[in-house]
């Protein structure tokens, strides 16, 4: 009886083994692109901010990240309802697609990441500020540049899509897909045994958990200071002012450099083109 049960629960295991297998490999196209959206990010900040003293980090970021797509898209594919797969599937591509995009549009005008800062400035514009941005980085070149880049995903997607994976053989590609996954879960170990302080600054997430972690503390820093403004709506009581001096003007430019200054260089208008005189 018990041969007999442990037998039923091998050829069970067997089977839903060889279906996921099968997802893996009908859906290689999607998952090598949902890889590359999801992990360039990852692989442009580490070379960015530590050159090469993080490469350890870096592959076992590699890993993981490879490792949870391949899991996520064999998963999702293997739904009693193929439709709510498909469209999972979909929204998944879409969205990625649409956050890679904007982050090599970040990363190529700000060399920044999606952050709470963008986000913040994104959600706190007008009309009119938004046509003027959109008119002056992006326009004509930059809408045909972001169809190319969806098309190319979708080319590539299907390229990789109908390749006939013969070689190795389906006993190779099965131990394959096993130390794939294997080095999935232990680089995800890693990660999080090793690695936490990473995972906490945001400096190994995917950009869709990043630009919604993002989202959240931008709302979070929009409901603050909402609430700055309502307590300092009272006007203060001026007790004793012994300064000889009229005006004080006070700038704030926590995120503003040199190269975003007209004084410097920069073709909008935006300070005197005049470099302030300096006291001792």
């Amino acid at each position: 009886m018990f041969q007999r049960l442990w037998q039923r629960k091998k050829a069970g295991a067997l089977w839903l083994w060889a279906r996921l297998q099968r997802e893996v490999e009908h859906k290689i196209g999607l998952i090598g692109v949902l890889f590359v959206l999801n992990w360039f990010t990852i692989f442009w900040q580490n070379l960015h901010y530590y050159q090469n003293q993080q490469l350890v980090v870096l592959a076992v970021d590699f890993f993981f990240v490879l490792g949870g797509t391949a899991l996520y898209v064999a998963l999702l594919g293997l739904l009693p309802v193929k439709a709510v797969g498909r469209g999972l599937l979909f929204m998944s591509f879409f969205l990625s697609a649409l956050l890679g995009g904007l982050e090599c549009f970040a990363l190529w005008n700000y060399q920044a990441q999606i952050g709470a800062g963008i986000i913040t400035a994104v959600m706190q514009t007008n009309p009119q500020e938004a046509g003027e941005f959109f008119a002056r980085y992006v326009g004509i070149f930059g809408v045909v540049l972001s169809i190319g880049f969806f098309v190319l995903c979708v080319g590539i997607w299907h390229y990789m899509q109908a390749l006939r994976w013969k070689y190795p053989s389906g006993h190779w590609r099965s131990r394959l897909l096993l130390a794939l996954l294997l080095s999935g879960v232990v680089a995800g170990g890693a990660l999080f045994q090793h690695y936490h302080n990473f995972i906490v600054n945001n400096d190994l997430d995917i950009p869709v958990v990043r630009v919604g972690l993002s989202l959240d503390t931008a709302m979070n820093n929009m409901r603050s200071y909402e609430e700055i403004i309502t307590q300092a709506a009272t006007e203060p009581e001026l007790t004793r002012n012994d300064s000889s001096v009229p005006y004080v003007v006070f700038i704030v430019g926590e995120s503003t450099n040199r190269r975003r200054l007209h004084l410097y260089g920069y073709p909008l208008e935006n300070t005197p083109s005049v470099p302030p005189r300096s006291y001792p």
